[in-house]
């Protein structure tokens, strides 16, 4: 009776259908092929995020300006993909990020293609000094890199950086016996996105029934959308064993 009690505390702000996802002994949402079938579908039919919209859109101008952006067509396409994933970027550091993508020392669209990891990181700083030092947009440089990636060269490189996935991923982690190594940052939340994707690409490698970007779907929107049982991965995650 405590245990079913336990449970029916822990599903209480759990959307319907995320309670047919399976879950392990912790309630938590497993990672593998069959549940990533039901988040994609979710994901699919949520009117809050029209990614075909906002892909196509993109692709539309990238075919129309012969894969040569400007700087303003590099700014539409940003605030498209910050507004689409409910990402909170001042329109500043949007342009700030559009003026990253068109400097030609930056070499950006010929990094991207190639998809090197640290092109992220080096966004992300560029912006951090251009703002002051006042923020660092680290989940709007990951999703810029990683459906651009993915649209126009058909990538598959990046994974996306946001809160949530930080927040959830140590716990995971420590289920597969993946050692997190912070060295002097103070928390998980601490590491840079080159760390970050090491991590994910070794989760990756232990699961193997899912992709990265399948991972990071099941880990965003589960959690996004279950607070009550983000707390909980979030407080397991901490502890030295699970």
């Amino acid at each position: 009776m405590a245990k079913k009690n336990a449970q029916q505390l822990l599903l209480m702000t759990t959307k319907p259908k995320l309670k047919k996802l399976e879950t392990d002994d912790n309630y938590l949402v497993i990672l593998n092929k069959s549940n990533s079938k039901v988040v994609e579908k979710l994901i699919k039919e949520d009117s809050k995020y029209k990614f075909n919209q906002t892909k196509q859109d993109s692709l539309t101008i990238w075919e129309q300006k012969n894969k040569s952006l400007d700087l303003n067509d590099c700014e539409t396409i940003a605030k498209a993909i910050a507004k689409e994933n409910s990402t909170r970027t001042s329109n500043p550091n949007i342009r700030f990020f559009a003026e990253f993508m068109t400097d030609p020392n930056n070499r950006f669209f010929e990094r991207l293609k190639d998809g090197e990891i640290e092109l992220v990181d080096k966004m992300v700083y560029w912006v951090y000094v251009k703002n002051g030092k006042k923020r660092r947009d680290r989940s709007l440089g990951s999703k810029i890199c990683k459906y651009l990636n993915e649209w126009f060269y058909k990538g598959t490189a990046y994974s996306i950086s946001d809160s949530f996935v930080r927040k959830v991923l140590p716990y995971y982690l420590k289920k597969e016996s993946i050692q997190i190594n912070l060295g002097k940052k103070k928390n998980f939340d601490s590491i840079n996105y080159s760390e970050f994707m090491h991590y994910i690409c070794l989760l990756e490698e232990k699961i193997s029934s899912i992709n990265k970007h399948e991972i990071d779907h099941i880990l965003w929107y589960c959690y996004k959308n279950d607070p009550i049982r983000l707390e909980l991965v979030a407080a397991l995650g901490k502890q030295k064993k699970i």
